[in-house]
């Protein structure tokens, strides 16, 4: 339920110009990371987040991967977040 919430948003991104591309990115990485249940970002027009639900026995596992995977598809803006 969580990921499906942002089905309408991604409709409407055309029109309302809903997210920015780096949060985009960070949540279609969370949504395949092991461990995840769902995901969602909110406040794309103000920075924005990325909220996400992770089993917590692999909670590691996925943090590596996101942090891997992230840091392939924005890694000018991944050097910043170090």
């Amino acid at each position: 339920m969580l990921s499906q919430t942002l089905h309408s948003l991604f409709l409407k991104r055309e029109g309302f110009g809903e997210g920015a591309e780096p949060l985009i990115q960070l949540y279609k990485i969370l949504l395949k990371a092991p461990g995840v249940y769902g995901a969602r970002f909110s406040g794309a027009g103000f920075r924005g987040c990325c909220v996400a639900f992770v089993d917590a026995e692999k909670a590691e596992e996925a943090t590596s991967y996101v942090k891997d995977e992230y840091e392939k598809a924005q890694p000018e803006f991944a050097k910043k977040l170090r």
